[in-house]
């Protein structure tokens, strides 16, 4: 008879054998996904403005009593979570200059909010008193 002995490797697991090649297994890349995410979320969360920051409280924009409810309507509609902050947070209003919102904004975002005319007049009338009481920092657009 033939002495047939057999060379047992040592034996690894199909992650490592994968890891080897190349490859991402399946908990390798949903690991993977997960920090990706963990890492966005950290990094918009930390970004997030708070609220009177991105849209101030009308007491605080020196506006005339006359025009006060029509702008605390305007400031509630835009932070709203029925119609404009619906799907994002507020965007802060220092960050577009007033012909921006005017122009490319508001035009857009009422559409999608479903805002009535008299409701988009509101809104805009608040950005702009807002966006004048701020005192000046540099627009993105």
């Amino acid at each position: 008879m033939e002495d047939v002995s057999v060379v047992a490797g040592p034996r690894h697991s199909t992650a490592r054998r994968r890891a080897s090649n190349g490859l991402l297994g399946r908990r390798d890349w949903r690991k993977s996904v997960a920090a990706i995410l963990v890492a966005a979320t950290t990094y918009i969360g930390c970004r997030t403005v708070p609220l009177d920051v991105a849209a101030p409280p009308v007491q605080n924009l020196n506006a005339s009593p006359a025009r006060t409810s029509q702008l605390e309507t305007g400031r509630l509609i835009f932070t709203s979570s029925h119609k404009c902050a619906r799907c994002h947070r507020p965007k802060p209003i220092v960050d577009y200059s007033p012909e921006y919102w005017t122009q490319s904004i508001m035009p857009r975002e009422s559409k999608k909010a479903k805002l009535s005319d008299v409701e988009e007049h509101y809104v805009l009338a608040y950005i702009l008193t807002a966006h004048a009481a701020i005192p000046n920092r540099p627009a993105k657009r």
